[in-house]
């Protein structure tokens, strides 16, 4: 099973083809059909055959259905198998592949990389070449630094991805070396920035990355780094994370979230994404000079350049190098904001350490449907509430700063009217921007659910439900598939309603939702295509809360949207959702002329054999976690009917 990483950023360079214009894809070896030969140069070939060999397969395995061929026959070895080739070309060729497979191929991949063994040769020739680099000339030197960063990002992916790497690679001989070159005033910025992701990754729960390498003095160079104002802030904020991981679960754990937290909330406010625009002109600028140059040479058909045109060739190429380094410098300050705010994330598991219990599929019978359960006198909530127990010290740190709001423009305030005037020149920052959307909902999300909303306040929660929910309804409006963040602002939404409205100590007054908002999530809820199960079905969770606490007028509305959504082909969690929000609203004596009008009882009564049917035939097909929620629905769906016969 895949390695989850909470605080693996993982800023992911492009794959990079490698290869020669002639080992391109458009060769005739680039066949699936082909892979013999390929294999055939690669073991026996010259060494410039061998090399093309490998550049060939660089760029092939960038294609899913191509990779998926190759991993099939081998590739994994015959690559593994050239990192000990006697041409370095080779070995570079070879090493550049294999991080293209393990940055294209996914955790999967990645997990089949390690278990094709292809550690041992990685980390033996790279323990080689660590020595050579303060020791040879500067062009000698640049291959080899080049080298030891493609090696870097391949062992950076690998324990992303697999427990059975990040052991690996922990008790091998290669950390302590590796962290030497965590020195920017001495490496450079791809080599440093590739070591700094990868202990960030490699560190994370993992107590014995620390007793590898001298933990004092490795602290001591970190916090040297983090207050280092003349080094970049995404630099430093990879050390914070490192250092945070180090320390993580040790009696220091307190310390280093109080001197961090001031630090990355900076990283955080002296930054704003949508600066990108500033650039707007720029770009426009340079697309219509390279135009105006265009034109001109299709004029003139191969004659020589006039002065004029010399000029605006400069100045096209002057103004193209103008919009490379004011992107480069944007997306080094967005990353290190998305970085923080996994950071920040992360103190929110402080007390969370849960223990993760495997499950095989099918290992033990499913519970019979037909058993009557003793049905009891009311009907128990079927909501769960998921508050994180932060210690008092967190707490204080979290409200010791206003956080909340700042969170909220990170959250809502995108880069897409630039991306949508200049989608080429935009497209390689977009990754970054989204990932500061993402992170900021799930830090935003932690804090609500950590927080005495007392403390928070009315008015920051009135700011999170108002903007976090017309960021929501936009993308709706929009036509946005971007179900990710969608799902992500509603699951901000859910949590905070339903928290506020389970807390007996505060009043539902807090929040103040528009009659608008109800409609807008009714008409999600009913939609029966092209949308996210998982987000209909938690739509459908904060219709019930709004409905029995805001909207006591819309309730037989909304009574007929839930019954909608009960249909023997309608997904197990949205069945789950629409069945608990009905048995939170109707559940009380006093909605039965309701339950008359809908005709609700007997519509139940005949979806509950469908219900028990659809367990039935589904449970091998269904998600485990699904299936028994859906079978406690079934439970309770039986407990309301005899609950409401007894009302009648």
């Amino acid at each position: 099973m895949p390695k989850e990483k909470k605080n693996a950023f993982k800023y992911r360079q492009a794959a990079d083809p490698l290869a020669p214009p002639h080992a391109r894809s458009n060769d005739p070896l680039a066949e699936p059909k082909d892979i013999a030969p390929i294999f055939q140069e690669i073991n026996n070939g010259t060494d410039v055959q061998r090399e093309n060999s490998c550049y060939i397969l660089a760029t092939l395995i960038l294609e899913d259905s191509a990779r998926e061929h190759y991993l099939k026959n081998g590739v994994i070895k015959q690559l593994t198998n050239r990192l000990a080739d006697p041409s370095v070309h080779v070995r570079s060729a070879a090493l550049g592949a294999l991080r293209n497979l393990s940055l294209s191929g996914g955790h999967q991949v990645c997990q089949q990389m390690v278990d094709d063994d292809c550690l041992f040769p990685l980390i033996s020739i790279l323990l080689k070449v660590l020595p050579l680099i303060d020791s040879t000339q500067s062009e000698t030197n640049s291959e080899i630094i080049n080298f030891t960063v493609q090696a870097v990002s391949i062992l950076w992916n690998l324990s992303e991805s697999s427990d059975k790497a990040t052991e690996y690679i922990t008790n091998s001989n290669i950390l302590v070396p590796l962290l030497q070159l965590l020195s920017p005033k001495k490496y450079t910025r791809d080599l440093v920035r590739s070591v700094a992701n990868f202990f960030l990754v490699i560190s994370e729960d993992n107590a014995n990355c620390l007793k590898q390498i001298k933990s004092d003095e490795s602290l001591r160079y970190l916090e040297s780094i983090i207050a280092d104002e003349t080094l970049d802030i995404e630099l430093r904020v990879l050390a914070s994370g490192i250092y945070y991981n180090f320390l993580h679960g040790t009696d220091k754990q307190e310390d280093a979230i109080k001197s961090l937290y001031p630090f990355l909330l900076s990283a955080l406010d002296n930054f704003h994404p949508s600066s990108l625009n500033q650039i707007d002109p720029l770009i426009t600028a340079t697309k219509e000079l390279e135009k105006r140059i265009e034109e001109e040479m299709q004029k003139r058909k191969g004659e020589e350049l006039d002065a004029d045109e010399v000029e605006a060739r400069n100045q096209l190429a002057a103004d193209e190098k103008k919009c490379e380094d004011y992107l480069n410098t944007w997306r080094l300050r967005t990353s290190a904001q998305a970085i923080s705010l996994e950071i920040l994330t992360n103190f929110c598991s402080v007390t969370q350490d849960e223990e993760i219990v495997s499950m095989e599929s099918g290992a033990e019978e499913m519970e019979e449907i037909e058993a009557e359960e003793e049905l009891p006198e009311v009907i128990p909530d079927p909501g769960t509430h998921d508050e994180i127990d932060l210690p008092p010290f967190l707490v204080q740190t979290f409200l010791s700063r206003p956080i909340i709001p700042r969170l909220i423009e990170l959250a809502c305030s995108g880069i897409g009217e630039i991306q949508a005037k200049h989608p080429d020149q935009i497209a390689p920052v977009s990754d970054v921007s989204r990932r500061v959307q993402l992170r900021s909902l799930s830090f935003l999300n932690n804090l609500l659910l950590a927080l005495p909303l007392a403390d928070i306040g009315s008015q920051q929660l009135q700011q999170v439900w108002q903007r976090i929910g017309a960021k929501f309804g936009e993308g709706f409006s929009s036509g946005s598939q971007d179900w990710e963040y969608q799902i992500a602002l509603a699951t901000v939404m859910w949590h905070l309603i339903r928290r506020l409205t389970s807390d007996k100590s505060l009043s539902p007054n807090y929040l103040s939702p528009a009659p608008a908002e109800l409609k807008g999530l009714e008409y999600i809820a009913s939609r029966s295509f092209s949308l996210s199960t998982e987000l209909k079905a938690i739509v459908i969770a904060m219709l019930g809360i709004l409905v029995r606490t805001y909207f006591q007028s819309s309730i037989l509305e909304v009574g007929g949207v839930l019954m909608s959504c009960l249909s023997v082909d309608a997904n197990p969690s949205v069945i789950s959702e629409a069945l608990n929000s009905i048995f939170d609203i109707f559940a009380e004596p006093d909605q039965n002329a309701t339950v008359t009008s809908l005709g609700l009882v007997g519509f139940l009564q005949s979806f509950l054999p469908v219900l028990k049917q659809k367990l039935k035939t589904e449970k091998r097909k269904i998600v485990r976690d699904e299936w028994e929620r859906l079978d406690e629905a079934r439970i309770n769906l039986g407990r309301f009917l005899e609950y409401k016969k007894k009302q009648f």
